[in-house]
């Protein structure tokens, strides 16, 4: 493998990632050397605070332009990350501008392909895409340092259509939270019990970008396959939990 090294950054605000789990099974499953550091954001709260208030996306519906630097948005942002330890995160912020500049707060020894690091946050990130010309939530953003979302794992891949038709047509009598319930276990939510198990679909496919430079697998019962839906998502990494010949090949060395 061209990674000889993982430095995890889990996020302290969502405990039900399971920061050990996630060591094990790097260490012990994937056989691969990970160091434990603490919490990215919080380790370099006065940098990544000053980046978080540079970019909030106000209007998902244009590109992005950077925020001036004002004291009132930073102060904002400084509340914002302690209000979010406790509350789901709804602000996004443009998310390839920040793996760029977290990337600039990495140690050179350790910004280099034979270490990845990966970073964990509550921060929702985002992409914008030009076939749409909006922005979307992301789970993951590939790269070193690579940042998966654990918001946008909640946000991004959709829920099923019957949810969103119930929300439609049943929302002026039935609350949400009703409306969820009815729907209870086939989708992720908030400090979900299940993340540990998607977090290790999302870090593997962290590792295969680097070492195979391909996003995700085109075969769809892959754990490294492009879930859209959190059906898939579930179904792929806490139900059935498998990977396809070639990445099992990848990860394991297997014939």
């Amino acid at each position: 493998m061209r990674i000889n090294k993982i430095i995890l950054y889990p996020d302290d605000s969502t405990p039900e990632i399971n920061k050990n789990q996630l060591f094990s099974f790097i260490k012990e499953k994937l056989k691969i050397k990970v160091e434990l550091r603490d919490d990215f954001i919080e380790t370099n709260s006065e940098k990544v605070t000053q980046v978080f208030s540079e970019l909030r996306v106000h209007d998902l519906k244009k590109k992005f332009i950077y925020n001036p630097h004002q004291e009132s948005d930073y102060e904002f942002e400084k509340k914002l990350n302690d209000y979010t330890k406790q509350k789901q995160n709804e602000i996004f912020y443009e998310g390839f501008k920040m793996q760029k500049k977290f990337s600039s707060f990495l140690p050179d020894n350790e910004n280099t392909l034979s270490v990845l690091s990966i970073i964990i946050t509550n921060k929702l990130i985002c992409t914008f895409d030009e076939n749409d010309y909006r922005f979307h939530a992301r789970a993951i953003l590939l790269g070193n340092p690579t940042i998966i979302s654990t918001s946008g794992i909640i946000e991004g891949p959709a829920k099923p259509k019957k949810f969103y038709l119930d929300m439609m047509t049943n929302f002026s009598q039935i609350s949400e939270s009703e409306i969820e319930k009815k729907y209870q276990g086939e989708f992720l939510t908030y400090h979900d019990l299940r993340l540990p198990q998607i977090l290790e679909g999302y870090i593997m496919q962290a590792i295969s970008f680097i070492e195979t430079g391909e996003e995700f697998c085109e075969n769809d019962f892959c754990r490294i396959f492009n879930s859209h839906w959190q059906k898939d998502l579930i179904d792929l990494n806490v139900i059935e939990s498998k990977l396809c010949p070639k990445h099992k090949k990848l990860f394991f060395n297997l014939d």
